[in-house]
Order: C-alpha cells, then sequence, then structure tokens
C-alpha cells in the first residue's frame, strides 16, 4: 500500500582525467508498504549472455516535442497563496517546542526536540514499514527533456504492471521536478509528481543563512563546528550540520526568552512544564492532542508573545534574533510535519515558508512551490485520502512513528548510497552498460539478504540522516555541552 516512486540524477566518474568516459544518468526507487515474506526458494546460479540482459534495460523514448515548445509556461497561472492571520499563529504543533524548552530549563536531561518527539509519539499508529526497490537507472543525462520522458513513462508502466493502488506518484528535486510538469502538462501523462521536501529544506535552511548572515550568528557556530564547515552550514549544503546548528542556537535563544518571563507570570512555564512531563510518560497524550484551545499551551504562548513584543522594542538586533526564532520554528513545523507523515500540516509549513524564498532570493523555490502547493490543493478525493490516511508522499525506512522521511532523502540513502559505495560500480569494476545492469538486477535479491541479516543480527537501520540517534544519554550529553558553550 501506499506505494511512491523517487528518481534523482546518477552522476559518478565525473573527474576523469580526459573528461571523457563519465555517466549521467536518472535512477529510480519504488518505496510500498509490503506484506509479503522472504521466500525461502533457492535462485539457481545460471550463465545469461549481454543480450539477455540488455532486454531488461530501459529503453529511450524521445519526447516528440521541439525543446522551444517545452519551455513554454504561459499555459501555467500561478495564484497568490492565501495565508490568513490564524494560519499565521504558531501551529499546535509546532508549540512542542516550548513546552520542551519550559521543561529543560531546570531538567537538562531532556533530548532535543526530535529525541522528544520519538518518545510522545512512540505509541502513535503509523501505517507501517516501506520496502525500498531499486528499479532502473536510465542511461542518459537527467536533464534531458527525452530522460525526464522516458523515466514518467517508465514509472506509469511501472505502477500499472504490477497493480498498484491509486494513481502513481513520483518526487524530484527542484529542477527536474519543474522540468517534469512541463513534460506532464505536454504529453498528458496521468501522473502525481511531488516536490522533494530534503532538498527545499535546504534550501529554507539558507535562506536562514541569508537573514542572519553578518548577525554573529557564524561566530556562535565556530565555537562548535570547524571554521571551514560554518559557509556550508550557513547556505544548507551540510544539512545535518545546518539543522542540528540551528536548532542549538534557537534553543539558547528560547532560553533566554524564557528567562525574560516576569517573576510574576513564572507560574505559566512551572504548569508548562509539569504538562510537558506528563506528555513524556503518558501515552495518551501526544502532539496531535495539543491545541489552541488548551489553557496551559494557550497562557505559555501569551506570556511568550508579551515578552516577544517587549524585546522587539528595544533594539533592531532585538527583532532580528526573533525572526530567527520564528524561521526555526517554521523549520520545525515542516521537520515534524514531514517525520509524522502528517499532510495537511505539510502542505501549511510550505504555504508558510513561500514568503522566506521571495525575500532571500530563492526565485526557484519561490515559484515551484507557488505551483506545487496549487497542483496538490486540486488532487482527487482518493490521492488526498491516501496522502492524510496512509502517509503516501513519506517513506519510513525503520518501525516508528517518527521516522518518516521525503522520497527525495529516501533516494539518497538508499541508491546513491549503494552506487558510490564500497560494493558500488564505482570500484574499480567500471561502469559499463552490461555492469550496471548486472548491478543493478541483483539488488532486490541484495536487499532481502541483507534485510535478512540485519534482522538476524538484530540490528535495525538508524533512524536519522547522519545515523547517529538523538535520545541517548551520549547525544543528550554533548547537545547540553554545545549549548552552554
Amino acid at each position: 500500500t501506499a506505494p511512491v516512486y523517487a528518481a534523482d540524477n546518477v552522476d559518478v566518474m565525473t573527474a576523469t582525467l580526459d573528461g571523457k568516459g563519465t555517466f549521467h544518468g536518472m535512477g529510480v526507487i519504488l518505496a510500498q508498504i509490503s506484506c509479503g515474506n522472504f521466500t525461502d526458494k533457492k535462485i539457481p546460479r545460471r550463465k545469461v549472455t549481454d543480450e539477455e540482459l540488455r532486454m531488461h534495460a530501459i529503453p529511450i523514448k524521445p519526447i516528440p516535442k521541439s525543446t522551444a515548445d517545452l519551455k513554454a509556461l504561459e499555459s501555467v497561472i500561478l495564484k497568490d497563496v492565501f495565508l490568513t492571520t490564524t494560519m499565521l499563529a504558531l501551529p499546535p504543533l509546532a508549540t512542542v517546542e516550548y513546552l520542551r524548552a519550559s521543561a529543560a530549563l531546570k531538567d537538562r536531561s531532556l533530548p532535543q526536540l526530535s529525541g522528544a518527539m520519538r518518545v510522545l509519539t512512540k505509541s502513535n499508529e503509523f501505517p507501517g514499514r516501506h520496502n525500498i526497490e531499486f528499479l532502473a537507472i536510465i542511461d542518459l543525462p537527467s536533464t534531458d527533456w527525452s530522460c525526464i520522458y522516458t523515466t514518467l513513462l517508465f514509472v506509469e508502466q511501472h505502477h500499472k504492471k504490477l497493480k498498484l493502488p491509486g494513481r502513481p506518484v513520483c518526487t524530484f528535486d527542484q529542477p527536474l521536478w519543474q522540468k517534469s510538469m512541463i513534460v506532464k502538462a505536454k504529453m498528458n501523462i496521468d501522473i502525481i509528481i511531488l516536490l522533494g521536501n530534503f532538498h527545499c529544506q535546504m534550501s529554507f535552511l539558507g535562506s536562514i543563512g541569508y537573514v542572519m548572515k553578518n548577525s554573529g550568528l557564524e561566530d556562535a557556530f565556530i565555537s562548535i563546528y570547524g571554521e571551514k564547515s560554518i559557509k556550508k552550514i550557513m547556505n544548507g549544503k551540510s544539512y545535518e550540520r545546518a539543522l542540528r546548528a540551528n536548532s542549538l542556537a534557537a534553543a539558547a535563544l528560547r532560553d533566554i526568552l524564557l528567562q525574560q518571563v516576569p517573576a510574576d507570570k513564572q507560574y505559566a512555564i512551572e504548569v508548562a512544564k509539569e504538562y510537558f512531563q506528563s506528555m513524556m510518560t503518558n501515552e495518551d497524550e501526544t502532539p496531535f492532542t495539543i491545541s489552541h484551545t488548551n489553557p496551559k499551551v494557550e497562557h505559555l504562548m501569551e506570556v511568550i508573545h508579551e515578552v516577544r513584543e517587549s524585546l522587539s522594542e528595544q533594539s533592531p538586533i532585538n527583532k532580528l534574533f526573533l525572526t530567527f526564532i520564528d524561521m526555526d520554528d517554521l523549520k520545525d513545523y515542516n521537520y515534524i510535519s514531514e517525520r509524522l507523515g502528517d499532510w495537511t500540516n505539510y502542505l501549511k509549513s510550505l504555504k508558510l515558508m513561500l514568503p522566506y524564498f521571495a525575500a532571500t532570493g530563492h526565485r526557484a523555490y519561490t515559484k515551484c512551490l507557488n505551483w506545487f502547493v496549487q497542483e496538490m490543493e486540486q488532487l482527487d478525493d482518493e490521492t488526498l485520502r491516501t496522502f492524510q490516511e496512509e502517509c503516501g508522499f513519506v517513506v519510513r525506512r525503520t518501525n516508528t512513528a517518527f521516522a518518516a522521511i521525503s522520497p527525495d532523502l529516501c533516494i539518497e540513502q538508499t541508491l546513491m548510497a549503494s552506487v558510490k559505495g564500497n560494493m558500488g560500480l564505482t570500484r574499480g569494476r567500471g561502469f559499463t552498460e552490461i555492469n550496471q545492469l548486472i548491478w543493478l538486477l541483483s539488488r532486490p535479491v541484495v536487499c532481502k539478504l541483507d534485510e535478512t541479516m540485519r534482522k538476524l543480527a538484530n540490528e535495525e537501520i538508524t533512524e536519522g540522516h547522519s545515523g547517529i540517534k538523538v535520545g541517548r544519554k551520549c547525544r543528550i550529553k554533548r547537545d547540553n555541552k554545545d549549548l552552554e558553550t
């Protein structure tokens, strides 16, 4: 159920001595929740000819349109995204960090937001864990119009061949997404194309870095990160480091914000602390049960709002760092929505990101995100139900509720890592057509063997992008040390 495809460019051996013999193609994977068991049927070893292997290669379908026709976007009318005052207020799901910060003022044993959310959502129901299948590597540059056309046709035909439910769903990063939408419209291909949220988050982290440039934030990051890594943290290219650095900086600022609460209103922090501690131990209290009508949350946010108003009137630098907190709140809101597979909140977070992309000069994402949101608001009822109830727009690689990731991150962690890893195609065996086909056709069996060996060794795939579990005591200790620095 809830099958989702992902496609991304595969660029290997790009630094050859003479610039020849490089490979640029398009890789495709399928993630779906399957209840099937691994059969004990023996697979006989046999010799195959090159012709038999080539029969499994993906045939290139030249697109029957001129490049000039495909570049035209006259038929796409981007509408203004309607943001109400209610939408601009901090969503209930995003107030979890303020509850955690209130409790963490006196209890430094609490993990940061990601670790806390894993505890808070441990009893949440979720559809299940996805199986990842490597489908194809198309031997044509990914930016070529015929490559994109071939990819979309392959996904559509593969979906029909397997008789999968609903309409096919495929995820691309921003440059490929824009071209794919044009090809889809021009060639009338019945497929839903998602904009990869992993690359969207990286771009938003770059927007935060743009706003906070020369504010002193780089100097704060140098105290816990290497000097040469700061540039990539500020532009969002070093994703995991940027995510953690911004979260720690915002957590330190929230601590300062809470310390400015007047003595006669400190009880609001105490009530919020007790409420958060009860959420950590009571399975009936989850982030989904939080609402603005909850008097404990409502009163805390009112007190914080009063402190923010007072600080913003004191100096422009205060306004700047309060804007940084707002952007980090929005980043957390998008992150939590994706990790939980909450389609409604996820779409809302993207709408709220749009003004920041426009203000920081991210024109490509401003245009494409507006277009994407507009398309997603016109989904058919069946696809909308799949996204809302079955989390059909994300992939889970572990049996945990707070572990959903964007398909464009999944393909980076699986196919791209396999291609360039120790047993991949770029490790001494060459990248000829036959070697590529042998490696690709063997992946389903190899992945099943890997999964079986992991179960035998009681070793699950790590939850985070970097493989570090953020709820462990050693990670909490390191976060607290860096937070104090």
